[in-house]
């Protein structure tokens, strides 16, 4: 069963290794009272890591954590886990351990088994001619076959030694020995079986989990794609409320100041509206299609409600701070913008 086993690498640290069995469930570790391993390093973060069950293995998730999350030496955000790989949290040390199951069925290459059973029969082949006759050449079993057009050799006898006859002057032949027919050649030998185990992620292949972050100026042009779209629909509902006023300024004088709060809310609430609905639908709005990039959380998964929600009102946060929010983006890690970090997702290109 797959376990992992904490270190505290803290001078004078008095606290032992602990070992944590894995399973099916999502276990969290960090400093955090939320998480499921707490660790009191204070070079973990309190949400530092995930440690999510999957049909490939055991993948290891960054948390956002200040200090990062290191794998046998190399910072990462998503990782698959193979038997032990190293994992750093700050100061602590964490093994992954996943042995393959000792009661699964021992496999055995099928190519070798071949060729020892063809040299076995060679041999018996050559025992064969020794015990028919001790004094007969011996059957050359590597010879080539012979050519074409070349005439068969005469078949040899095999003559024992003169008998002691009761007649002077005359010999006994000894009758040929017949020599055993070749065995026929054995069939091709069969690709050689994997050893499997009883966890399917034993023979899993190590997958690359790195991504390609989407960086500021491609996020630009698919927000420009997206302000040109949302112009055209935003002139349309103006157009149409224009038209409303006009119509009805002669009977209502006060209608512009009853039209200006619906206005103001159409105007937020359309963008609003268009950006959450395609981030939960696809994770990308038609300007983000066509430069292909999309949105994702930080675990690789999709958008839900909530997240989109609290992305949206990044936005917004973002712009009352006179665009700062948009402008990390060029400068973080992941390119991430305020918006980002307060839902937890990234950009990646598809």
């Amino acid at each position: 069963m797959a376990q992992l086993t904490i270190y505290e690498e803290e001078e004078k640290s008095t606290i032992p290794p602990r070992q944590i069995e894995l399973g099916n469930e999502e276990i969290t570790i960090g400093r955090g009272e939320g998480t499921r391993i707490l660790l009191e390093n204070p070079t973990v973060s309190r949400q530092h890591i995930a440690v999510q069950a999957t049909s490939q293995g055991f993948v290891v998730v960054d948390l956002e954590s200040a200090n990062g999350t290191w794998v046998n030496g190399k910072r990462v955000d998503r990782f698959l886990l193979r038997d032990g790989d190293e994992i750093r949290l700050g100061r602590v040390r964490i093994v992954f351990a996943d042995p393959p199951d000792p009661q699964a069925t021992l496999l055995v290459d099928m190519a070798k088994v071949q060729v020892n059973d063809e040299v076995d029969d060679k041999v018996q082949d050559r025992r064969l001619v020794r015990e028919v006759s001790p004094s007969a050449p011996r059957l050359d079993l590597n010879s080539s076959p012979r050519p074409e057009g070349q005439p068969e050799p005469a078949p040899k006898q095999v003559l024992s030694p003169p008998p002691v006859s009761h007649h002077p002057g005359e010999q006994q032949l000894v009758p040929e020995v017949a020599t055993p027919a070749p065995r026929p050649a054995p069939p091709p030998p069969m690709a050689a079986p994997r050893r499997m185990s009883g966890s399917a992620r034993a023979s899993a292949p190590r997958r690359s989990t790195a991504v390609e972050y989407a960086g500021f100026w491609v996020r630009v042009l698919a927000y420009l794609i997206d302000m040109a779209i949302l112009f055209l629909g935003m002139a349309a509902v103006g157009f149409g409320l224009f038209a409303l006023a006009a119509a009805l300024r002669q009977s209502v004088p006060s209608v512009d100041l009853i039209l200006l709060p619906i206005q103001f809310a159409i105007s937020v609430l359309i963008p609003s509206l268009y950006l959450i609905g395609f981030w939960v639908r696809s994770g990308a709005t038609p300007g983000k299609n066509l430069v292909g990039i999309k949105v994702i959380c930080i675990d690789g998964g999709s958008l839900s409600l909530g997240k989109a929600v609290l992305r949206m009102l990044g936005y917004f946060l973002s712009s009352m701070i006179f665009c700062i929010g948009y402008i990390m983006v060029a400068f973080s890690e992941r390119k991430q913008g305020l918006h980002d970090v307060v839902a937890g997702t990234i950009v990646v290109r598809r």
